[in-house]
């Protein structure tokens, strides 16, 4: 995957709201797109018991809705749950 932009992870949580702020405004939420062939879900869960979060991303062929890359991580929460920022 190429990225376009990278931060530091290391960040308070005003830091952490200013970063999404600044990276919201990379969002395309209208269709500016030629053609599309893969797609990507990605989701987080907090495992309070644990304090771990759990995250996993799948990216799929559109076409044949085969999976093309597969991944997860599983790590110790060190950020306080701020609402919009998890």
């Amino acid at each position: 995957m190429k990225t376009k932009f990278s931060h530091d992870w290391e960040l308070s949580p005003d830091e952490a709201y200013y970063l999404q702020c600044e990276l919201s405004s990379m969002v395309k939420v209208y269709d500016d797109f030629s053609e599309i062939n893969t797609v990507a879900g990605v989701d987080v869960a907090y495992d309070k018991e644990a304090n771990e979060l759990v995250a996993g991303i799948v990216v799929i062929d559109l076409d044949s809705f085969d999976v093309i890359d597969s991944n997860w991580a599983r790590a110790k929460q060190n950020f306080p749950y701020v609402p919009g920022l998890f």
